[in-house]
């Protein structure tokens, strides 16, 4: 194996296991809510936008109505939020936080554990080297999510192959005859007909 395929393996085992420790202490300390991701998600958003309509808090975070009630539904029957209907529109549910709703995710993990093991200069190399390959990520993503852009008339494609073909190929461009242009002779000569 070479070194860069070591590297990305590593890379790859290490973010498994910092996500794997992530929901372990999520799983123990909130019952499995990981504050980015389903209800975690929406209790984060809560915290940043309280009372708010089950409609608003949907378009908020993107999610179908549908899968909103469903998340909501677990949250209330857990004890994270109440629902109750807008005094102004009788058809609207309004979402607030319980006591129990505002401290998720007050705390987080102890990260300082994973990486009291590094020393000052570690760390800095370690951040450093990260935040290159995030960005170098970020990079690629965006180049790789673009549609690729058929060639135009003008640009011309580059071929390793010789493909023979039977088909006729019509010019892309026609001229106009003038008065004083001839008509064209033939390119090929005409066979005499028996």
């Amino acid at each position: 194996m070479d070194d860069k395929k070591d590297l990305a393996e590593i890379f790859l085992d290490t973010n498994h296991l910092f996500n794997r420790y992530n929901m372990t202490w999520y799983g123990k300390n909130f019952g499995g809510l990981d504050p980015k991701q389903g209800q975690g998600r929406i209790l984060s958003a809560l915290r940043r936008m309280n009372s708010v309509s089950q409609k608003e808090l949907g378009a908020f975070l993107k999610i179908r109505p549908q899968s909103l009630g469903e998340l909501l539904q677990k949250l209330e029957t857990n004890g994270y939020i109440e629902r109750r209907r807008s005094t102004i529109d009788k058809r609207s549910l309004i979402i607030d936080l319980t006591e129990k709703g505002e401290t998720f995710q007050l705390n987080k993990p102890d990260y300082e554990e994973i990486f009291g093991e590094l020393s000052d200069d570690e760390r800095e190399t370690l951040k450093s080297a990260l935040e290159k390959i995030s960005t170098k990520l970020d990079l690629l993503i965006k180049k790789e999510s673009k549609p690729a852009k058929p060639p135009t008339p003008t640009e011309t494609v580059e071929s390793t192959e010789t493909v023979e073909s039977t088909e006729t190929v019509e010019p892309t461009e026609t001229v106009e005859p003038t008065e004083t242009a001839e008509p064209a002779e033939s390119a090929e000569p005409t066979k005499p007909t028996d």
